[in-house]
């Protein structure tokens, strides 16, 4: 490869760390997957590509050096060149949640202590890569200099595929992060391993390349995850009130452009929650809603279900459940009479009052006219519920 090509390519990938650093500092794309660690990435790979400018800055000869120089520097290159896969793979470890213990952390550098014993027996005797004639050329032992380097990436390549089938069985999104981690390793994987055995081409750019695609899918994940968030109620999983609000324009906006707006409201309020938080306590009364909203999900599948209170929810019915609305509503008597919670060690019955309402251009302005003539039913279907239990 021409040399200020290759000089060029490194300051063009140091500059991209660089910036990626400044992005994500801005952004705080990896407050939630370990900053600190991604940050030491970016500065050890600016670093190396630093001393490898200077490296290919003294065999051009537009450096004054000699033997013994470029030989410190080559040696630099690849004790750093151990280094990085290792933060790398530590990196692996603090995003995927799990930590380190402190006895163990120190033996992770077993193998960089091991590439610097290497590094110091080869500056006196040229047993893994020499120089002559303006260039490093590699010997016997140059498999023991990328050793460490190939260690690290192999076991974060091994890391990365146990995140993703632990994850497979756990959480979907940890899952789909688990796979860009996976996705980046292997990316770095193939220029390691070109660097190593076919030339010695720096694997450098490529690195970066997987560092850049790893920002960009975690950027993309928490930018759709930050969404996903503020429309999510953080006990039961549903939509909540902003996620209601919005909705509640949409159909607005439907009514107003189609004359032919065809849904139905459900509203549903569990019933003696304030009974059960005093009774039981609020972690048994949060059980109660949890299965209350699962009861919903299940019968109202194919529609947005919404917690717009403590203890109040809404199903706005479209489409397939709107055309079997008579049908879901049984349902969900029967299915309700089956649901139970656990208090203690006794399993209680779910009980939850349901107002209905079907959108009539005759007699509903806006959805809120629909809403409070379901919530109406909601409040008449309560008060019988407790002439009932009494």
């Amino acid at each position: 490869m021409n040399i200020g090509i290759y000089i060029e390519m490194n300051i063009v990938s140091s500059l991209i760390c660089i910036l990626l650093y400044f992005q994500q500092k801005k952004h705080k794309v990896f407050d939630f997957l370990g900053s600190t660690e991604f940050n030491s990435l970016l500065w050890t790979a600016v670093t190396i590509m630093a001393v490898d400018i200077v490296f290919w800055l003294m065999i051009g000869g537009l450096l004054p050096s000699n033997e013994t120089a470029i030989m410190a520097v080559q040696s630099l290159y690849y004790l750093i060149q151990s280094i990085l896969p290792l933060f790398f793979m530590m990196y692996l470890v603090d995003a995927s949640g799990q930590k380190v213990k402190r006895f163990w952390r120190p033996l992770l550098y077993i193998p960089v202590l091991f590439t610097a014993a290497v590094l110091a027996k080869n500056f006196g005797s040229g047993f893994a890569f020499y120089v002559a004639d303006n260039s490093v050329w590699r010997a016997d032992g140059y498999l023991l200099v990328i050793l460490a380097p190939m260690i690290y990436i192999t076991n974060s390549l091994l890391l990365c595929i146990f995140f993703c089938v632990r994850a497979h069985h756990r959480d979907m999104e940890q899952k789909k992060i688990a796979l860009h981690m996976l996705v980046c390793v292997v990316i770095s994987f193939i220029g390691a391993a070109t660097c190593a055995f076919v030339s010695f081409v720096s694997p450098w750019h490529v690195f970066v390349s997987a560092l850049v695609y790893l920002y960009m899918q975690l950027h993309s994940y928490r930018e759709s995850n930050l969404d996903v968030l503020a429309y999510t109620d953080s006990l039961t999983g549903l939509k909540n009130y902003a996620a209601y609000s919005h909705i509640m324009e949409k159909m607005n906006e439907k009514i107003v452009e189609n004359a032919g707006s065809r849904f139905a409201v459900v509203v549903m309020d569990v019933n003696d929650l304030k009974k059960v938080n005093d009774s039981y306590g609020h972690k048994v009364g949060d059980e109660l809603l949890i299965s209350a909203s699962r009861l919903m999900c299940n019968i109202f599948q194919h529609s947005p279900v919404c917690r717009i209170g403590g203890d109040e929810f809404v199903a706005i019915l479209e489409n397939s459940d709107y055309e079997n609305r008579e049908d879901l509503m049984n349902r969900f008597e029967e299915c309700m009479g089956m649901t139970t919670f656990l208090a203690g060690d006794t399993q209680l019955p779910v009980s939850v009052a349901v107002g209905f309402a079907e959108y009539s251009r005759e007699k509903h302005a806006e959805f809120e006219d629909v809403f409070q003539q379901a919530d109406t039913a909601m409040y008449v279907n309560k008060a019988r519920c407790k002439i009932e239990r009494k």
